[in-house]
């Protein structure tokens, strides 16, 4: 279901993000549009996020007991980029001292091969709850690349295999420092309602969720994940095409997997090809059952620059704890301004995670993965970007 172009009656008609009065939202400073769906965004730092060590796909961002801001983020070895990252990518942890500073990493949570890290906060206990996607047996599969750009050697990766078999993961630690607990697998909750989707001819099923949960005081659980990119007839968007197709899943005890539900219907039927990915879950702050959601919205292109698709964000909220959503419009583009003046046009600007302020629950940054330089390699960094730093 979409609000976009409706007028408003409540609250829910300006996406849970301001109020509606006289049939206007009046938005919250954080959001803006006729229907509170767009991020006001801030200049950042040039050296904002993990850019320095090496290409980065994503992150996420947690305020930690010991002072620091602490990144959990997929990360290419051999000085590949995000081209490489089916074959290349590990997840490491990196700190700053802020959360718009520059990050150094610190160690190596999951080798090679390891990607979406989504790091949540269970505030029922104070713990740490990683979701990721991996496979062990990449290893002697990496490609080699030059700090110029080029490839020195591609992926001796099977051509009759393109990917292999991935499985997605929930990892718990009571410190952002880790240790992580043994990874403990969920694919069977999710392969049960929707089995994965195939790629073109690619042989092996696509098993790249993107899972992000939220978990709330009681320890219930609200989460979106994906299947993509070749639906079956009953997936496939209203005009055709390939897809990244969004589902619902909801738990009322995240740390019993027995009580996670999967939904097997289309959360957003009524999108074009190629539908939406990587989603970041998040409560609202004020009213109990409503969360909101970010996306690499794709309607229109898979990626930059192959499509000329610059509304890259959408937002999307739910008001029955997570069950039902509804698309309420753009949240953001492929354009980031800088602090030292000017800004910069992302080639690509993927997996949204919204840091939301330790003080009064509401989004304070913006972490997305963009890169810059269209080459072999593809740079490409993750980065935090203040939300309304001139209105707070």
């Amino acid at each position: 279901f979409s609000l976009v172009n409706a007028k408003c009656q409540r609250s829910a008609d300006c996406s849970y993000n301001g109020v509606c009065e006289e049939s206007e939202c009046k938005c919250n400073p954080e959001w803006s549009g006729e229907k509170c769906a767009t991020l006001n965004l801030s200049p950042m730092p040039a050296s904002s996020g993990l850019n320095s060590s090496g290409s980065s796909w994503g992150a996420s961002v947690n305020f930690g007991a010991d002072g620091k801001w602490h990144m959990h983020a997929a990360q290419f070895i051999n000085n590949c980029g995000i081209n490489q990252w089916a074959t290349n990518s590990r997840i490491v942890h990196a700190v700053a001292d802020s959360p718009d500073g520059e990050y150094k990493v610190v160690d190596v949570v999951w080798p090679l091969w390891a990607h979406n890290p989504v790091v949540v906060k269970d505030p029922s206990s104070n713990s740490w709850v990683m979701t990721f996607v991996a496979n062990t047996s990449k290893n002697q599969w990496e490609a080699v690349c030059a700090p110029n750009g080029t490839v020195i050697r591609n992926s001796t990766l099977p051509p009759n295999v393109n990917n292999l078999y991935q499985t997605n993961y929930i990892s718990f630690a009571t410190n952002l420092n880790g240790p992580w607990s043994n990874p403990v697998a969920i694919d069977h909750i999710l392969d049960s309602v929707v089995p994965p989707f195939f790629t073109g001819n690619n042989p092996t099923p696509n098993r790249n969720t993107n899972l992000a949960i939220s978990i709330a005081n009681d320890g219930s659980m609200a989460g979106l994940w994906r299947r993509c990119c070749s639906p079956p007839k009953q997936y496939r968007p209203p005009n055709g095409g390939g897809a990244s197709v969004i589902f619902a899943v909801i738990a009322s005890d995240y740390r019993n997997v027995s009580t996670w539900k999967a939904n097997s219907s289309m959360t957003f039927p009524e999108l074009n090809a190629n539908g939406y990915e990587d989603p970041h879950v998040y409560k609202d702050d004020k009213i109990e059952g409503v969360y909101h959601a970010v996306f690499h919205n794709m309607v229109g292109g898979w990626h930059q620059p192959e499509f000329p698709n610059i509304q890259v964000g959408s937002h999307a909220y739910s008001d029955d704890s997570g069950r039902t959503w509804v698309d309420t419009g753009v949240a953001f583009n492929t354009t980031i301004q800088l602090t030292s003046g000017g800004s910069i046009s992302a080639i690509r600007r993927e997996r949204p995670q919204i840091i939301i302020d330790k003080n009064t629950g509401r989004p304070s940054y913006l972490i997305s993965a963009w890169s810059y330089l269209d080459n072999e390699v593809q740079p490409s960094c993750s980065v935090v970007q203040p939300i309304n730093s001139n209105l707070a």
